[in-house]
């Protein structure tokens, strides 16, 4: 521990240091007399300086040391002020568990509780359960048997909040896997495709182009017809690529020449083409 020069603000401080020595080493300073000399010991300088030397003429006087609980009193009596105290005190009645850190929770309540002096066992288990998660204050009120001792409210809050992470991270985990699994896909159904004629023309797939002139007199000449080039009939017949009928006009070379048959619109090309060509082998 450090040298306490009697400032109170550092009091509790240091006195947890000197309590938390004598804890350790508790073979060797194993008598209230043993632990308030070495408590002296650290009492040099300041305000703690005199103290120190005014409780060691007592002693001697008294020839005797008392008890080290007495000690501790003594010094808190002088040291610890009540503004400091009250503080404390306002500070339990705020102090919440931050999250899941239950042992930062602890931690934090124990000091502030022993700043305050505080240590009447159900005014601490009111402070300490009212800064708990809901969730646990109410785990451990439902129990068969409340704990009485603040001591044994560390441990329950402890344990419980150590189950509930523990579920947290099953859960996690089964959700997961949950979501990790591949689920089965069913393939809308789709009727086979119908087989096509090998001998059919694909008629989607030719497009005919517009005949030249010479193209329309090599299929009249063979007797062929415009649209898919073949004989044995004329493109108004064509069983290839049928036409759609459409309103018929009466068409007229001229005045001196005979009418002509109806031709189909869509034939007209080739209706004008044969009788050209006819005309052609005529003698006028």
């Amino acid at each position: 521990p450090e040298t306490f020069n009697g400032n109170k603000d550092e009091y509790h401080s240091w006195i947890s240091s000197v309590q938390l020595y004598l804890l350790i080493n508790a073979a060797i300073y194993d008598t209230d007399k043993k632990q308030i000399a070495f408590t002296l010991s650290f009492m040099k300088k300041g305000t703690a300086q005199g103290w120190a030397a005014t409780f060691t003429a007592d002693t001697i006087k008294q020839k005797k040391f008392g008890t080290f609980d007495d000690f501790v009193v003594s010094l808190e009596t002088t040291f610890c002020t009540t503004e400091i105290k009250g503080k404390a005190l306002g500070t339990l009645q705020t102090l919440n568990q931050d999250g899941d850190d239950i042992l930062g929770y602890i931690n934090q309540f124990k000091v502030t509780a022993h700043q305050s002096g505080l240590t009447d066992h159900s005014v601490l288990i009111r402070f300490f359960s009212k800064g708990l998660n809901p969730g646990l204050m109410k785990r451990i009120y439902t129990m068969d048997i409340v704990p009485n001792k603040i001591e044994a409210w560390y441990t329950k809050a402890k344990a419980f909040q150590a189950q509930w992470a523990r579920s947290n991270k099953i859960a996690a985990r089964h959700s997961r896997k949950k979501n990790t699994q591949s689920t089965p896909t069913t393939r809308p159904y789709l009727p086979a495709p119908k087989a096509k004629d090998p001998n059919a023309m694909d008629v989607d797939a030719v497009h005919i182009g517009k005949l030249t002139p010479e193209e329309q007199k090599k299929c009249v000449e063979k007797g062929l017809c415009f649209r898919c080039r073949k004989g044995g009939h004329v493109s108004n017949n064509c069983p290839t690529f049928p036409s759609t009928p459409r309103p018929t006009r009466i068409q007229q070379v001229s005045n001196d020449l005979p009418k002509l048959e109806e031709v189909e619109d869509d034939d007209e090309a080739e209706g004008v083409a044969r009788v050209a060509f006819s005309f052609n082998d005529k003698d006028f």
